[in-house]
Protein backbone atom coordinates (compact mmCIF):
# COMPACT_ATOMS: atom_id res chain seq x y z
CA UNK A 1 0.00 0.00 0.00
CA UNK A 2 1.44 3.38 -1.08
CA UNK A 3 2.69 5.11 2.09
CA UNK A 4 2.47 8.60 0.58
CA UNK A 5 -1.16 8.03 -0.46
CA UNK A 6 -1.98 6.67 2.99
CA UNK A 7 -0.62 9.81 4.67
CA UNK A 8 -2.39 12.18 2.29
CA UNK A 9 -5.74 10.41 2.65
CA UNK A 10 -5.32 10.25 6.41
CA UNK A 11 -4.75 13.98 6.64
CA UNK A 12 -7.30 15.12 4.06
CA UNK A 13 -10.14 12.97 5.38
CA UNK A 14 -9.29 13.22 9.09
CA UNK A 15 -8.99 9.45 9.59
CA UNK A 16 -6.66 7.45 11.80
CA UNK A 17 -4.09 5.13 10.25
CA UNK A 18 -6.21 1.96 10.53
CA UNK A 19 -9.31 3.66 9.11
CA UNK A 20 -7.27 4.96 6.20
CA UNK A 21 -5.79 1.58 5.32
CA UNK A 22 -9.11 -0.24 5.59
CA UNK A 23 -10.92 2.33 3.41
CA UNK A 24 -8.18 2.16 0.78
CA UNK A 25 -8.44 -1.64 0.84
CA UNK A 26 -12.18 -1.42 0.26
CA UNK A 27 -11.69 1.07 -2.58
CA UNK A 28 -9.19 -1.32 -4.16
CA UNK A 29 -11.34 -4.43 -3.77
CA UNK A 30 -14.78 -2.93 -4.36
CA UNK A 31 -16.34 -5.08 -1.67
CA UNK A 32 -14.59 -7.42 0.71
CA UNK A 33 -14.93 -9.61 3.77
CA UNK A 34 -12.81 -9.43 6.92
CA UNK A 35 -10.16 -11.79 5.54
CA UNK A 36 -9.80 -9.80 2.30
CA UNK A 37 -9.51 -6.52 4.17
CA UNK A 38 -6.91 -7.94 6.55
CA UNK A 39 -4.84 -9.23 3.66
CA UNK A 40 -4.91 -5.94 1.73
CA UNK A 41 -4.62 -3.46 4.59
CA UNK A 42 -2.34 -5.38 6.99
CA UNK A 43 -4.49 -4.03 9.82
CA UNK A 44 -4.65 -6.53 12.73
CA UNK A 45 -7.66 -8.80 12.20
CA UNK A 46 -8.85 -8.23 15.76
CA UNK A 47 -9.24 -4.51 15.03
CA UNK A 48 -10.87 -4.63 11.61
CA UNK A 49 -14.47 -5.02 12.76
CA UNK A 50 -14.27 -1.97 15.04
CA UNK A 51 -12.58 0.04 12.29
CA UNK A 52 -15.30 -0.90 9.79
CA UNK A 53 -18.02 0.17 12.19
CA UNK A 54 -16.25 3.49 12.68
CA UNK A 55 -15.95 4.02 8.91
CA UNK A 56 -19.59 3.08 8.44
CA UNK A 57 -20.67 5.64 11.05
CA UNK A 58 -18.57 8.31 9.32
CA UNK A 59 -20.02 7.46 5.90
CA UNK A 60 -16.97 5.86 4.29
CA UNK A 61 -18.39 2.35 3.79
CA UNK A 62 -21.58 0.32 4.02
CA UNK A 63 -22.30 -3.25 5.10
CA UNK A 64 -23.74 -5.50 2.41
CA UNK A 65 -26.64 -7.81 3.29
CA UNK A 66 -26.04 -11.54 3.31
CA UNK A 67 -23.45 -14.02 4.47
CA UNK A 68 -20.52 -13.92 4.74
CA UNK A 69 -20.59 -10.32 5.89
CA UNK A 70 -18.97 -7.99 3.37
CA UNK A 71 -18.36 -4.28 3.27
CA UNK A 72 -18.31 -1.93 0.31
CA UNK A 73 -16.51 1.42 0.02
CA UNK A 74 -18.55 4.57 -0.54
CA UNK A 75 -17.45 6.50 -3.63
CA UNK A 76 -14.90 9.23 -2.70
CA UNK A 77 -16.94 12.03 -4.34
CA UNK A 78 -19.93 11.12 -2.15
CA UNK A 79 -17.73 11.01 0.93
CA UNK A 80 -16.43 14.50 0.17
CA UNK A 81 -19.96 15.89 -0.22
CA UNK A 82 -21.01 14.32 3.09
CA UNK A 83 -17.97 15.76 4.85
CA UNK A 84 -18.60 19.21 3.39
CA UNK A 85 -22.21 19.17 4.60
CA UNK A 86 -21.13 17.96 8.03
CA UNK A 87 -18.51 20.72 8.33
CA UNK A 88 -21.00 23.37 7.15
CA UNK A 89 -23.57 22.12 9.65
CA UNK A 90 -21.04 22.12 12.51
CA UNK A 91 -19.81 25.59 11.54
CA UNK A 92 -23.37 26.93 11.46
CA UNK A 93 -24.11 25.40 14.84
CA UNK A 94 -20.96 26.84 16.39
CA UNK A 95 -21.65 30.26 14.84
CA UNK A 96 -25.12 30.27 16.40
CA UNK A 97 -23.61 29.36 19.77
CA UNK A 98 -21.04 32.19 19.50
CA UNK A 99 -23.76 34.67 18.50
CA UNK A 100 -25.70 33.70 21.63
CA UNK A 101 -22.57 34.03 23.76
CA UNK A 102 -21.88 37.51 22.34
CA UNK A 103 -25.18 38.74 23.74
CA UNK A 104 -24.97 36.98 27.09
CA UNK A 105 -24.29 38.34 30.55
CA UNK A 106 -21.12 36.23 30.73
CA UNK A 107 -19.74 37.97 27.62
CA UNK A 108 -20.41 41.38 29.17
CA UNK A 109 -18.42 40.30 32.22
CA UNK A 110 -15.52 39.15 30.02
CA UNK A 111 -15.52 42.45 28.12
CA UNK A 112 -15.63 44.35 31.40
CA UNK A 113 -12.57 42.45 32.66
CA UNK A 114 -10.70 43.27 29.44
CA UNK A 115 -11.69 46.96 29.47
CA UNK A 116 -10.70 47.38 33.12
CA UNK A 117 -7.11 46.37 32.31
CA UNK A 118 -6.90 48.00 28.87
CA UNK A 119 -4.97 51.11 29.89
CA UNK A 120 -2.27 49.08 31.63
CA UNK A 121 -1.72 46.66 28.77
CA UNK A 122 -1.56 49.45 26.18
CA UNK A 123 1.16 51.25 28.11
CA UNK A 124 3.27 48.11 28.41
CA UNK A 125 3.15 47.32 24.70
CA UNK A 126 2.58 44.11 22.77
CA UNK A 127 4.86 42.09 20.51
CA UNK A 128 3.13 40.86 17.34
CA UNK A 129 4.48 38.10 15.12
CA UNK A 130 3.13 37.16 11.71
CA UNK A 131 1.49 39.24 8.99
CA UNK A 132 -1.98 37.85 9.64
CA UNK A 133 -1.81 38.84 13.33
CA UNK A 134 -0.36 42.23 12.44
CA UNK A 135 -3.18 42.94 9.99
CA UNK A 136 -5.79 41.81 12.51
CA UNK A 137 -4.46 44.26 15.12
CA UNK A 138 -4.24 47.07 12.60
CA UNK A 139 -7.71 46.42 11.21
CA UNK A 140 -9.22 46.45 14.70
CA UNK A 141 -7.45 49.69 15.62
CA UNK A 142 -8.43 51.34 12.32
CA UNK A 143 -12.10 50.46 12.84
CA UNK A 144 -12.00 52.33 16.15
CA UNK A 145 -10.01 55.35 14.87
CA UNK A 146 -11.59 58.75 15.50
CA UNK A 147 -8.91 61.22 14.32
CA UNK A 148 -6.32 59.80 11.95
CA UNK A 149 -4.79 56.68 10.45
CA UNK A 150 -1.33 56.69 8.86
CA UNK A 151 0.17 53.68 7.12
CA UNK A 152 3.75 53.80 5.82
CA UNK A 153 5.29 50.88 3.94
CA UNK A 154 6.94 49.85 0.70
CA UNK A 155 4.77 49.63 -2.44
CA UNK A 156 4.65 45.85 -2.05
CA UNK A 157 3.81 46.12 1.63
CA UNK A 158 1.08 48.69 0.99
CA UNK A 159 -0.49 46.46 -1.63
CA UNK A 160 -0.59 43.60 0.87
CA UNK A 161 -1.99 45.66 3.75
CA UNK A 162 -4.48 47.71 1.75
CA UNK A 163 -6.01 44.62 0.15
CA UNK A 164 -7.48 44.09 3.63
CA UNK A 165 -7.60 47.60 5.10
CA UNK A 166 -8.76 49.83 2.23
CA UNK A 167 -12.53 49.25 2.73
CA UNK A 168 -12.11 50.12 6.42
CA UNK A 169 -10.05 53.22 5.63
CA UNK A 170 -12.49 54.40 2.95
CA UNK A 171 -15.30 54.16 5.49
CA UNK A 172 -13.25 56.13 8.00
CA UNK A 173 -12.60 58.92 5.47
CA UNK A 174 -16.37 59.26 5.01
CA UNK A 175 -16.69 59.66 8.78
CA UNK A 176 -14.16 62.48 8.86
CA UNK A 177 -11.05 60.56 9.91
CA UNK A 178 -7.85 61.77 8.21
CA UNK A 179 -6.24 58.82 6.40
CA UNK A 180 -2.76 59.02 4.88
CA UNK A 181 -0.69 56.42 3.08
CA UNK A 182 3.07 56.94 3.01
CA UNK A 183 5.30 55.27 0.40
CA UNK A 184 8.69 54.41 1.88
CA UNK A 185 11.69 55.30 -0.30
CA UNK A 186 9.51 55.65 -3.40
CA UNK A 187 6.58 57.49 -4.96
CA UNK A 188 3.01 56.92 -6.10
CA UNK A 189 4.10 55.79 -9.56
CA UNK A 190 5.71 52.71 -8.03
CA UNK A 191 2.45 51.47 -6.51
CA UNK A 192 0.99 48.27 -8.01
CA UNK A 193 -1.35 48.83 -10.94
CA UNK A 194 -4.69 50.27 -9.91
CA UNK A 195 -3.82 50.91 -6.26
CA UNK A 196 -3.17 54.64 -6.68
CA UNK A 197 -6.54 55.09 -8.38
CA UNK A 198 -8.32 53.17 -5.60
CA UNK A 199 -6.70 55.37 -2.95
CA UNK A 200 -7.66 58.53 -4.83
CA UNK A 201 -11.26 57.38 -5.22
CA UNK A 202 -11.38 56.74 -1.47
CA UNK A 203 -9.95 60.25 -0.82
CA UNK A 204 -6.93 58.76 0.94
CA UNK A 205 -3.92 61.09 0.90
CA UNK A 206 -0.72 59.71 -0.66
CA UNK A 207 2.67 60.94 0.58
CA UNK A 208 6.24 60.06 -0.34
CA UNK A 209 8.67 59.36 2.51
CA UNK A 210 12.42 59.29 1.92
CA UNK A 211 13.06 56.67 4.57
CA UNK A 212 12.89 52.89 4.73
CA UNK A 213 10.82 52.67 7.91
CA UNK A 214 7.46 50.90 7.97
CA UNK A 215 5.02 52.06 10.63
CA UNK A 216 1.39 52.83 11.34
CA UNK A 217 -0.13 55.49 13.55
CA UNK A 218 -3.73 55.43 14.70
CA UNK A 219 -5.29 58.40 16.48
CA UNK A 220 -1.80 59.70 17.29
CA UNK A 221 -1.45 57.37 20.27
CA UNK A 222 -1.07 53.82 18.94
CA UNK A 223 2.12 53.09 17.05
CA UNK A 224 2.94 49.98 15.06
CA UNK A 225 6.58 49.48 14.06
CA UNK A 226 7.35 46.61 11.69
CA UNK A 227 10.55 44.73 10.92
CA UNK A 228 12.38 45.01 7.56
CA UNK A 229 10.32 43.57 4.73
CA UNK A 230 13.12 41.32 3.47
CA UNK A 231 12.72 39.14 6.58
CA UNK A 232 9.88 37.36 4.78
CA UNK A 233 7.39 37.71 7.65
CA UNK A 234 6.52 40.62 9.90
CA UNK A 235 7.31 41.17 13.54
CA UNK A 236 6.01 44.30 15.21
CA UNK A 237 5.69 46.25 18.43
CA UNK A 238 2.33 47.71 19.32
CA UNK A 239 2.48 50.37 22.04
CA UNK A 240 0.97 53.56 23.37
CA UNK A 241 3.08 56.70 23.05
CA UNK A 242 1.70 60.11 22.12
CA UNK A 243 5.22 61.46 21.67
CA UNK A 244 6.50 58.84 19.20
CA UNK A 245 3.21 58.71 17.34
CA UNK A 246 3.21 62.50 16.88
CA UNK A 247 6.87 62.49 15.83
CA UNK A 248 6.33 59.87 13.14
CA UNK A 249 3.13 61.52 11.95
CA UNK A 250 5.13 64.70 11.54
CA UNK A 251 7.42 63.04 9.01
CA UNK A 252 4.62 63.05 6.47
CA UNK A 253 3.97 66.76 6.88
CA UNK A 254 7.39 67.70 5.50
Amino acid sequence: MNKELVEKVRGNFDLNIYETKVWLALLTKGNANIANIHELSKVPRSRIYDVLKSLETKGFCVEKLGRPIKYMAVEPSLVIEKLKKRIESNAKEKTEILNKVAGSEEYKQLQSLYDSDLNLTEKVGTAIRGRANLLAHLANASKNATERVIIVSTPKGLDRKLSVLLPILANKVKRGVKVTVGIANSNAESLPEGLKEKLERANVKIKNLQAGARFCVVDNNILLITSPEDMGDDTALWLQSDFFASTLAGLLKK
